[in-house]
């Protein structure tokens, strides 16, 4: 089994988005049960892994966890004690020193779990120090009646799972991984592999503690195949397994072909399926090669889909954590990042039913040097999403030394969120040929507001932030502000009321801001982080709602290019010749580098049109008909020189402009350059020469 210390090393800071409701501090010591001289800290949970430090029963009202204490005669190992927390009552119930002598610095106790729906029972897997290099790891059963600990069952070393109606156990003994129905007192082996209908093997994964895969009440559970069988023909990375009636169903076949869920390498990888067997969510790419969480509903064969606000890389993965029976699903990205991308963990809390990311957590520091830290992670959620099990931990880095402070609390998630701060545009579509300037509002409703804090960033360049400003969202009543800050791509502002009478119970507008669009087609999303607080500064849980913002300046949007190569006789340098592609009275200019090349990209389907500009040149006009994303390539197009008034012919007012400063040279009163098409400082025959042979000629589309 992984140690506790090193696993926890691995999950270091927060970066918070939305913020969680209001949480309630679980003290043991307020039941009046000593705990022993040296305190009483929870065992902190494997993070990945359901019902490890913490357990919530299935109605919510009872939560079990564990506090870790000194062995008074032993200062080598440590001893155990169980508590159950009655959140209906606030009253605590603990068990004495239930198991001692347990070796320190490691996962000695973990995976506790209600043992069925009347919480009187908890089953959970321990892990004595037998010498100095032997554990022993076996399962154990304690009653808060009758109040004793018992070995569950002498052959059963790691007990992985219990459905919440205790019916179903999953655990590991003698090499294996099975199953045990109570109700027809059956076990099973978790099937190892399974043989597809064409022939090939599909072998899953041994279960263990990094996946922490779940059983529910209807016997469900998930499998996953190993990383060599997922690439089969015909396999999937998931599967549903039954253990009461032994069907065996690919996830492949129940979601869109467009979903790829053959995507995760290295550990830390797995669906899961609710305990009302209704749900499964996954992770997958979608058509667009996007990260998503998905959401299956097995009733209705519905899928949706949640884009994640990031991409992996390097060794990690993509993993719902826990699921609950409304479709609220907590997911983490872990991943060790790549020279340009920083790796990190991070946690989100998402509810498809609302389409909201309840909560975010990140874990790991971005200053390598950080020495102290606080951050609160949700360990355990209720079947119903409406309870949680939350760790507030600190920890303190002196040298090599790491030490950690944990306490636990709980939480009521709404389903419904009161507070929202919204993004909300002027224009959900900018045309920067008709206006390139627009604005948006970050707007925030709800009631009992008496503080926020807002920042929101843009999501690339294309749109930028001209200028931004509070606006009157508390009205007349006095408030105080921090400097509001923005830059091109974000906008962060504070504002809190100052003695005041009534709070905010409405809905208003928090700041306003202008932006410019470039030319140029392109969705821009608009995201926010925020805390908001009452009257004694507790935080609200906030719904934030993003907008996306589409850039269409006509011309762009595809994959198609047009390019070419300018010619002048006599000229090498060719840079700087202005070059304008247009299509419906829509210009986009770009200018030639030094051997003349220019190119048009990202364009979309249509026919365009194609002039070219310099001072005394001019070209026929080059048709482009781009069609499905097809890269034209004009070649070279040799400039005429004639058209000394720029008004885009070569006729008889260039002949008299010539004419009338013939034989002058470079320093005469009257020589104007621009007669002098081949730049010999000499205005004469050849120049007329040039003239005459491109005489007629007509630009297709003057620059103005």
């Amino acid at each position: 089994m992984r140690s506790l210390t090193a696993l926890i090393l691995l999950f270091i800071v927060q970066i918070s988005s939305a913020v969680i409701p209001d949480s309630f501090p679980i003290n043991p010591n307020q039941d009046g049960i000593s705990l022993g001289d040296q305190g009483n800290k929870p065992m902190m949970s494997l993070l990945f892994l359901r019902g490890t430090g913490t357990d919530i029963s299935s109605d919510g009202n009872y939560l079990v966890y564990v506090t870790e204490h000194e062995n008074l005669e032993d200062p080598l190992t440590v001893d155990y004690i169980i508590h159950r927390y009655n959140r209906i009552s606030n009253t605590t119930q603990s068990s004495a020193r239930v198991m001692k002598s347990s070796k320190k610095d490691g996962a000695s106790f973990s995976l506790i779990f209600f043992e069925d729906e009347a919480a009187d029972s908890v089953l959970f897997t321990h892990e004595i120090q037998v010498n100095s290099s032997v554990t022993s790891s076996i399962a154990y059963r304690y009653s808060f009646i009758s109040q004793e600990v018992v070995t569950y069952n002498p052959e059963v070393e790691t007990l992985w799972s219990v459905s919440p109606n205790g019916q179903f156990l999953k655990y590991d003994k003698s090499g294996g991984t099975f199953t045990f129905n109570k109700e027809s007192n059956v076990e099973i082996l978790v099937p190892i592999s399974h043989t597809l209908p064409n022939g090939n093997v599909v072998n899953f994964e041994k279960l263990s503690g990094t996946h922490g895969l779940d059983i529910n009440n209807q016997g469900d559970m998930i499998l996953q195949a190993d990383y060599e069988s997922k690439t089969l023909e015909g396999a999937s990375r998931f599967y549903q397994y039954n253990i009461v009636t032994g069907n065996l169903v690919s996830i492949r076949d129940m979601i869109p072909l467009i979903y790829d869920i053959n995507i995760t390498k290295g550990i830390q990888h797995s669906a899961l399926v609710s305990n009302n067997g209704q749900y499964i969510t996954l992770p997958a790419r979608n058509s667009a090669s996007e990260l998503v969480i998905l959401l299956i509903n097995t009733i209705t064969s519905e899928v949706v889909e949640h884009k994640v606000p990031f991409d992996v890389y390097g060794y990690g993965g993509l993993m719902p954590r826990l699921l609950t029976n409304s479709g609220l699903v907590q997911y983490v990205r872990s991943d060790n990042g790549t020279a340009e991308e920083t790796g990190g963990t991070e946690f989100y809390l998402y509810d498809f039913e609302s389409g909201l990311v309840v909560d975010r957590r990140a874990t790991f520091p971005e200053d390598p040097n950080t020495t102290e830290f606080q951050t609160k992670i949700i360990d355990q959620i209720s079947e119903e999403g409406d309870v949680a099990t939350v760790y507030d931990l600190i920890m303190k880095k002196v040298g090599s030394d790491i030490t950690f402070e944990t306490s636990l609390s709980w939480l009521a998630l709404n389903s419904k969120v009161e507070i929202e701060v919204k993004i909300t545009p002027d224009n959900l579509t900018i045309d920067p040929y008709a206006d390139q300037a627009s604005k948006f509002s970050i707007d925030v409703s709800g009631a009992d507001i008496y503080g926020l804090d807002v920042s929101c960033n843009l999501s690339n360049t294309a749109l930028s932030v001209t200028h931004a400003n509070y606006d009157d969202l508390f009205g007349a009543q006095n408030t105080m502000t921090l400097p509001l800050i923005f830059d091109a791509s974000s906008i962060t502002g504070t504002e809190t009321l100052v003695a005041p009478e009534l709070p905010l119970t409405s809905s208003g507008s928090f700041v306003m801001a202008d932006v410019i669009a470039e030319f140029t087609t392109e969705d821009v999303e608009i995201t926010c982080a925020a805390e908001v607080s009452d009257e004694s500064g507790q935080l609200l849980q906030v719904a934030l709602a993003p907008a996306t913002i589409r850039i269409d300046d006509g011309v762009h949007g595809g994959t198609g290019s047009v390019s070419g190569v300018i010619e002048i006789p006599g000229v090498t340098d060719l840079s700087g010749v202005e070059v304008v592609l247009s299509i419906d009275g829509r210009q986009v200019t770009v200018t030639t580098d030094e051997s003349g090349r220019f190119e048009f990209d990202g364009l979309r389907d249509g026919e365009f049109t194609i002039s070219l500009a310099s001072v005394n040149y001019v070209q026929s006009c080059q048709a482009a008909n781009v069609t499905e994303g097809g890269a034209i390539e004009l070649g070279s197009i040799e400039l005429l020189a004639g058209d000394i008034n720029a008004d885009g012919n070569i006729d008889i007012a260039d002949f008299t402009f010539i004419a009338a400063r013939y034989r002058l040279n470079r320093g005469d009163a009257d020589y104007d350059e621009k007669a002098d098409l081949n730049k010999d400082d000499t205005i004469n025959i050849q120049d007329l020469a040039i003239l005459g042979s491109h005489f007629g000629s007509t630009q297709c589309n003057p620059l103005q």
